[in-house]
């Protein structure tokens, strides 16, 4: 929401979206936030733990997590009902950086986390009234990063949020599968780590069905 045409991501999710629309309305299109709050807000109140921080920009926030500019700019598609807004959520072996990973400064984690998670995109999505679904988030599920994991998937469940998991093969550097190396075994604890999430099989939906065109915007179905 800057105005400038070269840093505008809601203005470009709109032309984007709108393409996509154009070919089939019935699509719904899945949006990430941004990295920092240059681009979307320059406000953010942080935890009370951060050692004295003031409003600023989205400090370290991870690529793709900061929906906090929906509470000024919101993505506006030619199909209403058609926006989800996506951020992506990674832990301390993805970018050690983050402040809110350091157990010296807090002796809570991973216990805080929900509320940077909350800043960063709960609630500016509940705010706008806006459809949210994570769009990423995972790991390699050893030492902080399960602890990490565990938390996330708790605020998950607390809050009913849908979201994808990061990711299916194993060559993912800084997080691994739900493989293992061999392409073919399961990663049981990441499995166990998933298994309390509600998810709805593909498989059955999908089995038999015959490939569809999809209308463009303004076709009546038959």
């Amino acid at each position: 929401g800057s105005g400038r045409a070269d840093t505008d991501w809601a203005a470009a999710a709109e032309a984007l979206g709108d393409e996509v629309l154009a070919e089939c309305a019935r699509w719904l299109i899945f949006i990430e936030g941004v990295g920092d709050g240059k681009g979307a807000d320059s406000r953010e109140v942080e935890n009370k733990e951060t050692n004295g921080r003031s409003e600023g920009v989205c400090e370290l926030c991870f690529w793709g997590e900061n929906l906090i500019g929906l509470n000024r700019t919101q993505v506006e598609l030619s199909v209403a009902g058609r926006a989800v807004y996506s951020p992506h959520v990674y832990g301390p072996a993805t970018d050690p950086r983050m402040y809110y990973f350091d157990s010296a400064a807090f002796p809570s984690f991973p216990a805080n986390m929900p509320q940077v998670w909350r800043q960063h995109w709960l609630e500016p999505a509940r705010q706008a009234g806006a459809t949210l679904v994570v769009g990423e988030w995972g790991g390699r599920y050893t030492g902080r990063d399960r602890m990490w994991g565990n938390a996330m998937r708790q605020m998950l469940l607390d809050h009913r949020l849908s979201s994808f998991f990061w990711a299916l093969n194993p060559n993912s550097g800084d997080t691994g599968g739900l493989l293992k190396d061999d392409w073919r075994s399961p990663e049981a604890e990441k499995r166990a780590l998933l298994a309390p999430l509600p998810s709805t099989p593909t498989r059955p939906l999908l089995d038999g069905l015959e490939a569809f065109a999809c209308p463009r915007a303004g076709a009546t179905l038959q």
